[in-house]
């Protein structure tokens, strides 16, 4: 897998596009009253996939395969955050 990371900002189910309310909603029922992270480019991650980690580098992390991970920086306000894939 290739590593890299990117800045998101944490929105809400109303900042994704059309499309992807959809695909949410089909999903999850409470679709409206979650937070993603979401990118200039449309990638986004829905932040209750990540397991928030006490201790170390990351606030959050979130397994992508057995070997892989996507770890979350939330900022101060908690309105941006830098997500990195690792392996």
């Amino acid at each position: 897998m290739k590593y890299w990371h990117k800045r998101v900002e944490v929105g809400s189910f109303f900042d994704l596009s059309e499309a992807d309310q959809a695909a949410e909603w089909k999903d999850n029922d409470n679709a409206e009253e979650l937070a993603f992270l979401i990118a200039k480019d449309g990638e986004y991650w829905n932040l209750d996939s990540f397991t928030r980690a006490e201790s170390g580098r990351y606030d959050g992390v979130m397994s992508v395969t057995d070997t892989s991970a996507i770890g979350v920086v939330l900022s101060c306000s908690g309105e941006s955050a830098v997500i990195q894939c690792f392996g």
